[in-house]
């Protein structure tokens, strides 16, 4: 039978995560006022800067609620390594996860599940959510439907070319590209926690081959280091806004 966290699990598990750094203070994000015509602009801009805030912290807090379900899980046990023997204990060709019973495959689909929300929540906080916020702090007057990476950096770099290097700078890291890897993975392609098909297809060839399978702990060590790289890049962003202002 599944176990499901208790109110006493959930209490221990969140108190580890740390959901202080992603704090959203008055002090951030703050546009100094003026008076006239511009004044009332900047109310409106401050409105919705103030909405896009709420928007930032509640994604974060969606992260930090997947992060420890997703956590609570795995520290169910997952065997998964090795996740193939070749040959099977009773005579296969292949046998996958052959040290699970039944109840390890009930706990890996729930351990799935939340990785899975924790990657897209913690990609919609710093991608989708900071860059929203960074469009209507720097009055970069972008659609909200058109607000990528690569459209905040082209109205920034009309700015400040200085903020451009360091946003930059803040995203050219090696744990963002291989979580972005992941996430990628599990929207469009098979989830990297799958069997996958067996199938792969070269040129006019179909070769049987194992699927390029991540593991439970590497999945839980992806998810470690990209939360370490959003604590640091929400500050920098953070320290950059405030700077600017």
């Amino acid at each position: 039978m599944i176990k499901f966290p208790t109110e006493e699990d959930m209490r221990i598990l969140y108190s580890c995560f740390p959901l202080e750094s992603f704090k959203i203070r008055d002090s951030d994000f703050v546009i100094k006022k003026t008076n006239g015509i511009e004044g009332f602009l900047q109310f409106a801009t401050i409105q919705e800067l103030t909405a896009w805030k709420v928007a930032l912290h509640n994604k974060w807090n969606d992260v930090a609620k997947a992060y420890t379900i997703m956590m609570f899980y795995y520290n169910q046990g997952i065997p998964d390594d090795p996740y193939f023997i070749s040959p099977g204990r009773n005579g296969q060709s292949v046998k996958y996860f052959p040290n699970f019973s039944h109840e390890h495959f009930v706990i890996k689909d729930y351990f799935d599940f939340y990785a899975d929300i924790y990657f897209f929540k913690s990609f919609s906080a710093i991608d989708d959510g900071l860059w929203q916020l960074l469009n209507v702090y720097f009055s970069l007057d972008i659609d909200v439907c058109e607000v990528t990476w690569k459209n905040v950096c082209l109205k920034i770099a009309n700015i400040d070319s200085k903020i451009l290097d360091s946003l930059k700078k803040i995203y050219d890291d090696g744990r963002y590209r291989e979580s972005k890897e992941i996430r990628n993975s599990i929207t469009h392609r098979l989830p990297v926690g799958s069997q996958g098909t067996g199938i792969c297809r070269e040129e006019n060839a179909i070769i049987g081959k194992i699927h390029d399978y991540v593991i439970a702990k590497k999945t839980v060590k992806v998810a470690k280091n990209l939360l370490d790289f959003c604590i640091e890049a929400f500050k920098e962003s953070k320290k950059l806004c405030n700077q600017y202002s």
